[in-house]
């Protein structure tokens, strides 16, 4: 099986039962599913979105594809494209409210399997979703323009106590290593300086460069 394909069996039986017939509807409708990879007997990968690149009901077989990307049936050819980014929505009473962050946090923590960029994290209550060039400056609301990161790291990374080079390398500001504060800070933040953040597993998720590049520029700035 090529990279980024996975074989996946339909259950037994009945190709006509309720679980076979929504994966068939998913092929055909070209419909984007959650797909749970196991990486140990209690813990689950989340892989988001995933699409049925072939099905044969004779063999009781599926091929699930986990590339990013909306898919394109053009004959017998199947073409993937980009996400394009979440519309932006917004009711104006005494501020603005953000419709769209609800889906863009979804997505990112997703592309980052429930777990913090920086730390590894995996407690979803606990994290949130960074954006590299912010909302309030039109930054795109897509996974590439997202880091997910805990309540903290986030916070730090907002006041550009962290800032995060085009490769993905963590920095910290000069306040920050001149603190020394416990073990908390010390293993939680301090022991981030120099170590790259934990990636997206595909490429079409991870960080554009041009994002993090003009983000971390304003971060040496304020140096």
């Amino acid at each position: 099986m090529e990279e980024g394909l996975v074989l996946y069996n339909l259950q037994k039986g009945d190709p006509s039962n309720k679980a076979n017939r929504q994966l068939t509807e998913a092929y055909r409708q070209k419909h984007p599913l959650i797909f749970f990879r196991g990486v140990s007997d209690v813990l689950y990968e989340v892989l988001y979105p995933v699409f049925v690149q072939s099905l044969d009901l004779r063999r009781m077989e599926s091929v699930i594809s986990l590339d990013e990307g909306s898919i394109i049936s053009t004959g017998d050819e199947i073409q993937y494209v980009a996400e394009d980014p979440i519309t932006r929505g917004y009711s104006q009473t005494s501020s603005k409210s953000r419709h769209h962050q609800r889906a863009f946090r979804n997505r990112v923590l997703l592309a980052y399997g429930l777990r913090c960029a920086l730390t590894g994290l995996p407690l979803p209550k606990l994290l949130q979703t960074a954006h590299i060039v912010p909302d309030a400056r039109e930054g795109e609301a897509s996974v590439r323009n997202g880091i997910a990161m805990s309540y903290l790291h986030h916070a730090a990374y907002e006041q550009d106590l962290i800032g995060i080079d085009p490769d993905g390398v963590i920095h910290l500001s000069e306040s920050l290593r001149a603190t020394k504060d416990g073990p908390l800070f010390d293993h939680g933040i301090a022991a981030l300086d120099g170590r790259p953040i934990r990636r997206p597993q595909f490429e079409a998720h991870r960080p554009f460069r041009d994002f993090l590049a003009i983000r971390y520029e304003e971060f040496v700035r304020k140096l």
